[in-house]
């Protein structure tokens, strides 16, 4: 206890958990955060009314500077996995990025002839145009007169992308030495073929790249 009166935590932990709910919950929607507002806001409270008991009994005040910077820092620490979506768009290669980028694509067409998808965005190739979508803006909507090309084009509904983060993972195990995922691209190579997911990544030393490719339900080669 006197560890964490001294760091000002008695305070700092209610105050971050309401700054870090309002953040989360109220602008985000999301329900982890709207719990941690709930909390806050009780333990708040009792933290006001403990300090008031306090006062009235003659204790000596929390160290408000030591309560402001351990704020802080919990705050930090509590909106690290909302970063993307406060400084960014979604990390695309993520599931839940990954499933929004689709329905993005999804919204203007359902075929398409190439798929392209890095961290920051998503692009869907049909013929010379291109659907892209990044930091939750879709741009440009093309003329969808020409559609895509008829030997390489696939139904967005034959692609498993739920596959994907795994794909992802299974490359990083299978090259050590990869340093980032560079993209995921899905194409059907010619026509008749089908339809792969390739997974490129980076790679340290005298190999700059590798691949991982599987069918369209993820099951790698």
């Amino acid at each position: 206890m006197k560890i964490i009166k001294s760091l000002g935590l008695l305070y700092a932990v209610p105050l971050a958990l309401l700054v870090v709910g309002v953040v989360g919950g109220l602008v985000l929607g999301e329900g982890l955060f709207l719990a941690a507002f709930a909390v806050g806001a009780a333990a708040t409270l009792a933290a006001v009314f403990a300090l008031v008991v306090a006062r009235m009994n003659g204790r000596a005040p929390a160290d408000w500077k030591r309560v402001a910077a351990a704020t802080v820092v919990l705050v930090v620490a509590g909106l690290l996995p909302l970063r993307t979506e406060l400084f960014g768009g979604p990390d695309l290669l993520t599931a839940e990025g990954l499933e929004t980028g689709v329905e993005e694509l999804r919204s203007v067409a359902t075929t398409y002839d190439a798929i392209y998808i890095e961290r920051d965005f998503i692009r869907g190739q049909r013929g010379d145009r291109a659907v892209i979508y990044r930091d939750g803006d879709l741009s440009p909507t093309p003329d969808d007169t020409a559609g895509p090309d008829p030997d390489y084009a696939f139904a967005l509904d034959e692609i498993d992308f739920g596959a994907i983060p795994r794909l992802i993972d299974l490359a990083r195990q299978r090259f050590p030495d990869a340093t980032d995922v560079l993209r995921v691209e899905v194409t059907r190579p010619r026509g008749g073929d089908p339809v792969e997911i390739t997974v490129h990544v980076g790679r340290s030393g005298a190999e700059r790249r590798g691949q991982l490719v599987a069918d369209a339900s993820g099951n790698p080669r």
